[in-house]
């Protein structure tokens, strides 16, 4: 009877402990550097969550950046299009990349052009998975 009821809290524990700090993390990416005389730019993280349950990406922030959005690119009636997502999910054990052609950081109003060599400092907002920060570094237009 002991042995179960332990057993039942130990379970309840892990089904309601948030997600450890470490279990999301940015592992790597990269920013575009900005377009001369734009005040914007786009960013590409690669995330990786290693926890047991999803991890929702609601917000981003940056330094000397006026506003961050999730966006996706879609292709729709013959045309490329680009539409703001409200957040995306990095699954249990798996990861997310944003890239060119698909999901990325539109950076707005920018404070100031970035420039290759540059790094940007962003913070990821997911929830239950905490908070998230990581430097990526700028690089130049291809």
């Amino acid at each position: 009877m002991k042995l179960r009821l332990l057993s039942g809290i130990v379970l309840a524990a892990i089904i309601a402990a948030p997600v450890l700090a470490g279990d999301l993390m940015v592992t790597g990416g990269w920013v575009r550097e900005s377009i001369p005389g734009q005040s914007l730019a786009v960013a590409y993280p690669q995330l990786r969550n290693s926890s047991q349950r999803a991890c929702e990406i609601a917000a981003v922030s940056a330094d000397k950046v006026g506003k961050v959005e999730i966006h996706e690119h879609l292709h729709s009636e013959g045309k490329m299009q680009m539409r703001r997502v409200e957040s995306v999910s990095v699954p249990p054990q798996g990861s997310l990349s944003f890239e060119p052609g698909g999901l990325h950081l539109m950076l707005l109003d920018l404070a100031r052009p970035l420039r290759s060599g540059e790094s940007l400092a962003l913070v990821f907002s997911a929830g239950d998975c905490g908070e998230i920060r990581a430097e990526l570094p700028v690089k130049g237009i291809e």
